[in-house]
């Protein structure tokens, strides 16, 4: 509203205002930078975020990593600082950020590995910034390439030079038989080899040409180059040399092998030498960048100043549903297999398809740990192929490569990188000539998780005191569908047990005093989540509580022993003595018991099984004093008194503590009649009757 004087009755109407000028709306805009530099078949991945002007909030950073480079765990650097894992999934890499102030940059690295026998070709790595502004949610910006490329190379290996030399006759420069079978020998072993250059140089022998030849060979230089370039010639044609990689010479007389002057020293000198400049060529794949950088820029408008405009942040508290929790948890933990994920893909994959129409990729029920997914639609190769998301076109950024089969009769297009929102997301695949619909598909990708239920075929529920007690649970979103693998959440356990995680986290780090009972646990596939407990020999009721946003759930397992061998432990002592007192100095105190006395004490402990199902637990100690009030329930042993223990992973519990000289319980399925100290297992917080009878 706007606020304005009184007008003065006595004064005349003034003519009416023109409304103040319109605001200017906010604008601004966020540059996307994607580089990469390789070393040998590791690949450094740079990520620079700039914005300017408008803030935005709800950053998601996709990254679609193309088949054959995989990203390498616990690479991720955030602003010069290790930084969590990303969301991974199927190939892509989200990493997200709550809020980008109005002027601000984020650098952001990672590194991942190339496969080293993918096939040649080009490795397109794709980036889009997804945000909110103060003006309209989801935002995006276009799709930034980093291009890489597995080529082909040729590695030159030097070789020795290689000489022979042919002979040939008097006043001849032609080859004779025996020769070309030493040049043909020679060939054979350069052609795995790239040859660079042959030098031939012709030798000739003392003595001159006569004048009835010198028509031919002027002298012996001409005659000893002919000689050269015969055996010249016939190797480069053998080995399709162009001419200009052939030098020859001759030197004629001037350096003979033998001076004598005999008939078997001229044929000697009669010679070519050949020296072959030589590599060895050895093909193999190399990484080399095509496009190492390359940076895309998105206008941004923020909200009119007079605009009222909801906060697109989710309300404090609310989880959103598309993300997941960037905390440290104990992935061992969930001891699940990985969730399906689609590899490379070649046109061998449809080898044995029938030809036709077919959805391949995600599979039905398939449930995406991260709000990006590949689809994989087969088509006859004469049909292009548009796919529709929820009713709108997937945008072609997301299209990577059809493939067709070698017959040529059956082809399928990929696309990568493909957003989901939470909920149904209806899929359908339509020929582009004609926009019938072809295919139909149904992806979910599941919301937070809001109930669980125990899954007992999953579970491990042993008392052994050597194996965790597992509970599997599978968790549920609010539609009834199965949680997403890599959902992270906590739970509790009730005492006297522990949470495996628990225990673990206080070795790691002793001053912490185990102060947080929550623990944390991950949704492996068909959303089932395993919770591990400490190993422990007492059989009984085990009681976890998992938390979920409106409220907590609880789940009450029993924990049986499987048979096993008896433990018996035992000890005696005691001595005894006969008093007797002569050369009497004073009398002895009254009280004192005369003659023969006895001191002792018996304690043993035993478990197993009687009668075949029934399991026994007894102990007896004689020293214990019921009326001694300083002795508490469930007492564990103090090492420092009786025994010395070694070792940091050592850890004190309690079986049979009982305050009398007997603890005596027997046990069979969920039955239980025990003497001792005990748990009564009322926990809860409500109104109650205690009814005891004697």
């Amino acid at each position: 509203f706007h606020v304005v004087a009184a007008p003065d009755p006595a004064a005349p109407a003034p003519a009416a205002a023109a409304p103040p000028p319109a605001a200017p709306v906010p604008e601004g805009r966020v540059k996307l930078r994607l580089g990469s530099r390789q070393d040998d078949f590791l690949v450094d991945y740079r990520v620079e975020i700039e914005n300017h002007d408008v803030p935005l909030e709800n950053l998601r950073l996709t990254l679609v990593l193309p088949d054959g480079i995989r990203y390498m765990e616990g690479t991720t650097v955030w602003e010069g600082t290790d930084g969590s894992d990303p969301e991974v999934g199927d190939g892509t890499l989200v990493y997200r950020t709550d809020h980008a102030s109005g002027t601000c940059a984020h650098t952001l690295t990672f590194r991942a590995s190339v496969a080293r026998d993918r096939a040649a070709g080009d490795l397109v790595t794709r980036g889009m910034l997804t945000f909110d502004t103060p003006a309209a949610p989801r935002q995006r910006s276009e799709v930034v390439q980093n291009v890489l490329a597995l080529a082909s190379a040729h590695e030159r290996i030097p070789k020795p030079d290689v000489v022979v030399h042919p002979h040939f006759a008097t006043l001849s420069h032609e080859l004779r038989p025996e020769d070309r079978a030493e040049l043909d020998a020679v060939i054979a072993r350069l052609r795995n080899r790239d040859i660079l250059h042959i030098h031939a140089s012709g030798h000739s022998d003392a003595r001159p040409i006569p004048a009835h030849r010198r028509s031919v060979y002027a002298d012996n230089y001409a005659l000893s180059t002919a000689r050269a370039e015969t055996v010249a010639r016939y190797i480069a044609r053998a080995l399709e040399l162009p001419e200009n990689r052939i030098t020859v010479f001759g030197y004629g007389p001037d350096l003979p092998l033998d001076r004598a002057p005999t008939r078997e020293a001229y044929a000697l000198n009669r010679r070519v030498g050949l020296r072959f400049v030589t590599d060895e060529v050895r093909d193999h794949t190399e990484l080399r960048a095509v496009r190492a950088l390359d940076e895309v820029v998105a206008a941004t408008r923020g909200a009119s100043p007079e605009a009222v405009t909801a906060d697109p942040r989710p309300a404090e508290g609310a989880a959103d549903p598309g993300a997941t929790a960037a905390i440290a948890v104990n992935r061992s933990a969930s001891l699940a297999p990985p969730a399906p994920a689609l590899g490379p893909v070649e046109p061998s994959f449809l080898d044995g398809r029938d030809p036709g129409w077919a959805w391949h990729w995600p599979p039905p029920e398939h449930s995406p740990p991260i709000p990006s997914v590949k689809i994989l639609v087969q088509h006859p190769p004469d049909a292009a192929v548009a796919l529709y998301r929820n009713g709108e076109r997937v945008p072609a950024l997301n299209f990577d490569e059809t493939l067709t089969r070698a017959d040529g009769t059956v082809s399928a297009s990929l696309w990568t990188g493909v957003d989901l929102e939470v909920g149904d997301n209806r899929f359908v695949a339509r020929r582009v000539d004609d926009g019938s619909v072809q295919l139909e598909h149904t992806v979910h990708y599941s919301g937070p998780p809001v109930r669980a239920e125990f899954v007992e075929a999953r579970s491990v529920l042993a008392a052994d005191g050597l194996t965790p007690p597992r509970i599997a649970i599978r968790l549920y979103d609010q539609e009834g569908h199965p949680a997403r693998p890599g959902v992270i959440g906590e739970f509790s356990v009730d005492p006297p047990h522990r949470a495996r995680q628990e225990l673990e986290s206080l070795r790691n780090d002793p001053l912490s005093g185990g102060d947080g009972r929550r623990v944390r646990y991950m949704v492996g596939p068909d959303g089932i989540a395993l919770l591990e407990l400490q190993p422990t020999a007492r059989p009984g009721e085990a009681i976890l509580r998992v938390p979920f946003r409106e409220r907590e759930q609880e789940f009450r397992v029993w924990l049986a022993s499987p048979p096993r061998d008896w433990i018996l432990v035992g000890l005696a002592e005691g001595e005894a003595g006969y008093r007797e007192l002569t050369g009497r100095v004073e009398s002895l105190d009254p009280d004192l018991d005369a003659d023969f006395w006895t001191d002792g004490r018996i304690a043993f402990y035993a478990k197993g099984r009687v009668r075949g199902d029934w399991l026994l637990t007894l102990a007896v100690d004689t020293e214990r004093d019921p009326d001694d009030r300083t002795e508490t329930l469930g007492d564990v042993i103090d090492p420092d008194a009786y025994y010395t223990l070694y070792g940091d992973a050592t850890e004190q519990d309690y079986d049979a503590a009982s305050r009398e000289k007997l603890y005596v319980r027997i046990e069979r399925d969920r039955f239980v009649a025990q003497f001792g100290d005990m748990e009564t297992g009322l926990t809860y917080n409500e109104l109650a009757r205690y009814d005891r009878r004697l």
